[in-house]
């Protein structure tokens, strides 16, 4: 079976261009929120646009598309907020800075990173549950991989930061390991009980449970 095109005919360049894009994919968020996928139409999404459904078909060639540029967005959105936190995903960003938790080194440059991940995702925690249930894998496994290997990249950069605090072992897998596992406590809370995201045990035991798997 011949896979559907998942990428966009054209992205907008000029402003009204992208107010219809986002506009699109504003109105996309919310239908798959209220109905799920499968009934996540095209003439849906458009008629909740408030555009016509051939301004739709001018940037994308189906709803496929249209998710995949959603996903996109979303983890762009994300990454900024987990790069805005203070410390976070920054090589020796708190090793001289003890946060409120009397933390420094290693422990607070987890705490900072397992802080990020629950912010960036308290942004939507209904959209980000919505598509990692509803959307099938292909249409976001190469968005979702972008995000991924860039968080990666910048974990193993900040933990190289604190190799004398670090157990022996493949520090890129290890880092790997717990920002899957991170990722997956995250979502996870966020589908079943996202009133924990806010909760400063759930932040905790998350931090913990990272800095017992990779400290000495």
């Amino acid at each position: 079976m011949k896979r559907k095109r998942e990428k966009p005919r054209k992205t907008p360049v000029q402003a009204r261009a992208k107010v219809t894009w986002n506009a699109i994919l504003d109105a996309a968020a919310q239908v798959l929120i209220k109905r799920g996928y499968e009934k996540a139409t095209t003439d849906r999404i458009a008629q909740r646009a408030g555009v016509s459904i051939g301004s739709v078909y001018e940037y994308f060639p189906n709803k496929e598309a249209i998710f995949a540029a959603l996903t996109l967005r979303w983890n762009e959105e994300r990454w900024e907020v987990m790069q805005s936190q203070q410390g976070a995903l920054q090589p020796s960003g708190l090793a001289e800075d003890p946060g409120a938790e009397g933390q420094s080194g290693l422990e607070a440059e987890i705490r900072a990173v397992v802080r990020a991940r629950i912010s960036a995702t308290r942004l939507n925690p209904r959209l980000n549950s919505a598509l990692s249930l509803e959307v099938p894998n292909h249409v976001t496994q190469q968005q979702g991989k972008l995000i991924y290997d860039e968080f990666i990249r910048v974990s193993v950069a900040a933990l190289a930061a604190y190799a004398d605090e670090i157990r022996e072992g493949n520090l890129e897998f290890m880092a790997s390991l717990m920002t899957h596992a991170t990722h997956a406590a995250v979502d996870n809370i966020a589908a079943s009980s996202p009133e924990m995201l806010a909760s400063k045990e759930f932040e905790d035991e998350l931090s913990l449970m990272m800095y017992r798997y990779i400290a000495r």
